[in-house]
């Protein structure tokens, strides 16, 4: 069972960052909230190196800009594992990096 903290609905991108594609950061405008219907949400940001959640081989530029666009609008869970380590994951439970490496190549990338 997951130990749910809160739930992240990505609304969109506010900034790419970074140099390189090692490097390409990308912030995201995000709403947070104790209920996956984001009843009461609060607004921030989440910024993340794309390239951490992709191997080696999917790391070209238009690979990388074409995951993080495909972050937008989803919804992902903050989970804390048995171990206390908290992780970000799909609502449907897989961890963001699997997800993003299934989107990929989905998307023929």
């Amino acid at each position: 069972m997951l130990n749910v903290l809160d739930y992240i609905r990505v609304r969109a991108i506010s900034e790419w960052s970074g140099v390189g594609l090692e490097q390409l950061g990308v912030t995201y405008a995000i709403e947070c909230a104790p209920d996956s219907r984001f009843r009461s949400p609060k607004r921030g940001v989440l910024t993340i190196n794309i390239a951490d959640f992709l191997p080696p081989e999917d790391r070209s530029e238009e690979v990388l800009r074409n995951a993080a666009n495909r972050l937008v609008g989803k919804v992902f869970m903050r989970v804390k594992k048995e171990n206390s380590e908290i992780y970000i994951c799909h609502i449907h439970g897989l961890p963001l990096g699997d997800w993003l490496a299934r989107e990929i190549n989905f998307l023929g990338a």
